[in-house]
């Protein structure tokens, strides 16, 4: 199971981790998102259970549109830390760019059952939730207008 705080092997020193997961950060800031999903699995190899790899990652994959391998890091930051917020929303933001705005729903109930109320991301699954639910309302007010009003 992975852990929010990291443990690196014998070899490697946090440091090391740290210092990977820096170079990944200004590689994604550059728009590098091949090099920087390189150095997040550098840095995933040398702490697995380092949750901002992880989000890193998953970030980098979504970026340069790869949702398939974001929702599989997002899905395996909520089965290692269930009770974080992070993996919940990273997950629901890639399934709503997959369109599948039911599913980033869902996720986000889930995340609400499972993440302490004292976590400072746990108000943003419900305006996520909010937010869906608003734009699902509108789309439905608008397909009972006649064509001529909504153009």
């Amino acid at each position: 199971m992975l852990r929010a705080t990291s443990r690196t092997s014998p070899t490697k020193t946090v440091s090391q981790v740290e210092e990977t997961i820096k170079g990944a950060k200004r590689k994604l800031q550059d728009n590098q998102f091949e090099d920087a999903e390189l150095l997040f699995t550098k840095a995933i190899k040398m702490d697995p259970e380092n949750l901002r790899a992880w989000e890193g990652r998953a970030v980098s994959f979504e970026r340069r549109g790869d949702f398939q391998r974001a929702l599989q890091d997002a899905r395996a930051m909520i089965k290692s830390f269930p009770s974080n917020a992070q993996g919940y929303l990273r997950c629901g933001k890639v399934l709503r760019l997959l369109e599948r705005a039911e599913d980033a729903v869902g996720i986000y109930k889930v995340g609400l059952k499972m993440v302490p109320k004292e976590d400072k991301l746990f108000g943003e699954l419900q305006k996520q939730i909010d937010s869906l639910l608003e734009g699902s309302r509108r789309e439905e007010r608008a397909s009972g207008l006649p064509i001529e009003v909504i153009i």
